[in-house]
């Protein structure tokens, strides 16, 4: 482990620690080896899209601990959230060793505005929710929109954690819609002690050195908050490293008749897994120690710095950002220029700050630049998240704006660090006696829910017999609810899409009629940020509007346009999973009653209508076990299951086609409980009928896995048959698994369309080492007469 530079004061090693400071960095590793915290990073395909569209993105799942991908399948969930807090659309989707691509279907009924998209796996919900990836999804209306941000008082951060009475300590100011403004602290007497601006993002700074126990008070912006002193701690100050040949500056100061001064208190910096500095000191005379804390020695990225306590406490904490070794992109067209409808060729190279070949992964878009606004977040940028705002315990301000390859950059930077904390683990945390995850990796479906009594809603407290018949797939599952009524299913086979998934309750093989199911899945994530309208225009949805209106003219008479589909009958699906049925009526070969209890009484065998206590019931005779159901048989009724035998007495024989019925018991133990009191399928002659069935109460949906679809970056197929139609694409290009070789090379096409103007080449990856980076390219675009 390096060693501390060190000015104007030694470091002693002590030896009465509780545990031993070399001990440390172990017990972090084995922190990490069983908690395993990872990160997620979405990128789209176009910075915003309009009602209609389909909105490609790549999913990074990787290890915090080295940015490696994770290995072997694993389910991720996709949420997006209005501006009311609430879940709009939710989706599920499959990524394979770490890196995957999907699609994301935008509503051509979607309101405009920006909006919120957290991505999560079942093991990030360890962390809790804050560890999600929050990103934006920004869907374009008439007019462009921007944030509405509200007056707020200023929050107030010390350095460190804490505003340490008797030494100087640095304090960072935040407050929404406070850009570029004056602010100003007074003591209790009301005499101003310190003056500070604001930066563009809303930050600002002071120092003061305050007695104990005094109440400031900070103004900014016509609001004001209060900020007390502590009466002993630690303070820290760091003057941030600009380079990675440069170093950190790290000023640690005690109050003159602290306890603390005498105390033998550690030092570390540590990052995901590993300890990079650790030391021993003691402040005993000095007023202050001075580090000075090489870049090369730290890792790349956030870093976790803390003065401890030897039995661990922590004193003070603040992260700081190391910069290192950039990744270079270099990006060549096989044109300086290139007219409408034409091929291009583009060659990527990839290399380390000394010019050696890297092997790396990266997602490449290809996009106009005129039809978007300027839209840019940290969760559009893979380096900045990744490196960053995923280490973040809470998100950036809206509109951040840092270059971190600059100086400036990184001293804005600094600002927002003060006012996070380290979401990962604290050395209390590490030091104690670990919890083992309480949620697992998977790459199956999964719900969770209780029993609840109907309709009082009071937790049914017992143990039960819960069947699930998945309708579309056509898979049953049974699992028992513990005696609080909760349960767990998990869905080994995969379904891929929104699924029915019908469930019976029942003790010794009775249905319980008086129980209801709620799901405890549902998550709540903070909202998007309140919006207003501008009056400029948005380019992207004019755009748009005018494509969608071109392409459905020119398609309007193309043969594939015309086509019918094949509609498939869910009962179909259900006899081949079923076999035969074992008795089938065709209502068309009789001569019909007017009404489904006389033809079940003459035509249908099997199936008996009774009246008991003022109720309609239908029970099938079960020829095997030489007795009728004890309950309704379950009916599918033009593919809906439903209990609701009323639904079925109600229709009109003359619209019935077919009615068939399954009582073998081979046949009904496919289904389980479900069919314990036989199946009857019922075909009728109404269109669309489906969505008139009687709807069940013992019936919910979830959204089954979305399958990637295949992105064809030439896709005019109905073009072909009339060259003269347009071909108008606002993303030319996207391909999410592009991947250099050995020599840190590799390539992609496409052909132009008939757009004109300059398109972005923008490109996203992570090096084999785990190091993110984005890079873009411009190429032009000129009208061809020829083509």
């Amino acid at each position: 482990m390096a060693k501390l530079s060190i000015l104007w004061c030694t470091l002693v090693t002590t030896a009465y620690a509780q545990l031993p400071l070399e001990q440390w960095p172990e017990k972090l590793k084995a922190f990490y080896t069983v908690h395993n915290p990872v990160k997620l990073h979405l990128q789209f395909n176009q910075p915003a899209y309009a009602p209609g569209d389909t909105a490609f993105f790549r999913a990074a799942y990787l290890l915090a601990a080295d940015g490696a991908p994770l290995k072997g399948y694993n389910l991720i969930e996709l949420d997006v959230v209005d501006a009311s807090g609430k879940t709009v659309l939710h989706q599920v989707f499959r990524i394979r060793d770490g890196w995957g691509s999907n699609q994301l279907m935008v509503p051509t009924d979607m309101p405009p505005g920006t909006y919120r998209v957290f991505v999560y796996d079942n093991w990030m919900k360890n962390f809790g929710r804050s560890r999600y990836f929050a990103g934006e999804l920004q869907v374009a209306g008439e007019y462009a929109y921007s944030t509405a941000l509200v007056k707020e008082k200023p929050a107030c951060y010390p350095e460190g954690g804490q505003l340490v009475a008797g030494v100087r300590n640095k304090v960072v100011v935040y407050a929404a819609a406070a850009n570029n403004q004056n602010g100003f602290v007074t003591d209790a007497s009301g005499k101003q002690i310190a003056t500070f601006i604001t930066d563009s993002n809303g930050y600002g700074l002071f120092f003061i050195t305050p007695d104990k126990d005094e109440i400031y008070t900070v103004s900014l912006n016509g609001q004001a908050n209060q900020l007390v002193a502590a009466r002993d701690g630690v303070s820290i100050m760091v003057t941030p490293a600009v380079s990675a040949k440069s170093q950190h500056r790290v000023l640690l100061q005690a109050p003159a008749l602290s306890d603390l001064r005498n105390a033998p208190l550690h030092l570390l910096i540590s990052g995901h897994g590993l300890v990079y500095y650790s030391a021993t000191f003691s402040f005993q005379d000095k007023e202050f120690i001075n580090l000075a804390i090489p870049a090369e020695a730290l890792g790349h990225g956030i870093c976790y710095l803390t003065v401890n306590s030897r039995d661990g406490e922590t004193l003070a904490s603040r992260i700081i950002f190391n910069k290192k070794s950039a990744v270079k992109i270099s990006v060549k067209p096989d044109k300086p220029s290139y007219p409408t409808r034409t091929p291009a060729a583009i060659e990527v190279s990839v290399s380390d700050d000394t010019n050696n070949p890297v092997l790396a992964r990266m997602a490449v878009s290809v996009y106009q630049q005129a039809i978007f606004p300027s839209i840019e977040s940290s969760s559009r940028q893979t380096d900045q998240y990744l490196l960053v705002v995923a280490d973040l315990d809470k998100p950036l301000p809206p509109g951040f704006d840092a270059n971190l390859q600059t100086a400036e950059g990184l001293h804005l930077l600094d600002r927002v660090l003060i006012t996070n904390s380290w979401p990962w683990y604290t050395w209390e945390n590490v030091l104690d006696k670990q919890t083992k995850p309480q949620f697992l990796f998977r790459d199956f479906l999964q719900v969770n829910g209780r029993l609840v009594e109907h309709p009082s809603g009071k937790p049914f407290t017992d143990s039960v017999s819960i069947t699930f018949f998945v309708m579309g797939a056509q898979d049953v599952y049974e699992v028992f609810s513990r005696n609080d009524g909760t349960f767990r299913v998990s869905f080994l086979l995969p379904f891929y899409s929104s699924e029915k998934i019908f469930y019976r309750v029942e003790r010794a093989g009775r249905r319980i009629d008086d129980v209801r199911l709620e799901l405890t899945d549902s998550l709540n994530h903070y909202a998007a940020l309140p919006l207003q309208r501008t009056a400029t225009g948005n380019p992207y949805y004019r755009y748009a509007q005018m494509r969608n209106r071109i392409n459905t003219s020119y398609r309007y008479f193309s043969a594939a346009s015309n086509r019918t589909p094949e509609v498939i009958s869910r009962n179909v699906l259900i006899e081949k999973e079923l076999f035969e049925p074992d008795v089938a009526i065709d209502l068309d070969d009789y001569t019909l009653f007017p009404t489904m209890q006389e033809t079940l009484h003459e035509i249908v065998p099997y199936l008996q209508y009774r009246k008991i206590a003022g109720r309609d019931v239908v029970r099938l005779y079960l020829p095997e076990q030489a007795r009728a159901g004890m309950e309704n048989p379950a009916f599918i009724i033009d593919g809906v299951l439903t209990d609701d035998a009323s639904y079925f007495l109600k229709l009109k024989p003359a619209e019935v086609a077919k009615i068939k019925l399954i009582y073998t018991a081979p046949k009904l133990a496919k289904l389980g409980a479900i069919s314990r009191n036989g199946i009857v399928l019922v075909e009728t002659k109404i269109e669309n009928n489906a969505a008139n069935v009687a709807a069940t109460s013992r019936l919910f949906s979830i959204n089954g896995i979305t399958p990637a679809m295949p992105v064809n970056n030439s896709s005019f197929t109905w073009q072909k048959a009339n060259p003269r139609a347009p071909q108008l694409k606002s993303c030319l290009f996207w391909n999410p698994l592009i991947r250099s070789n050995e020599n840190g090379m590799a390539n992609f096409s496409f052909t132009t369309t008939d757009e004109t103007g300059r398109f972005v080449i923008r490109i996203e990856g992570l090096t084999v080492e785990g190091v993110p980076f984005v890079y873009e390219e411009y190429l032009d675009v000129s009208y061809s007469k020829g083509n």
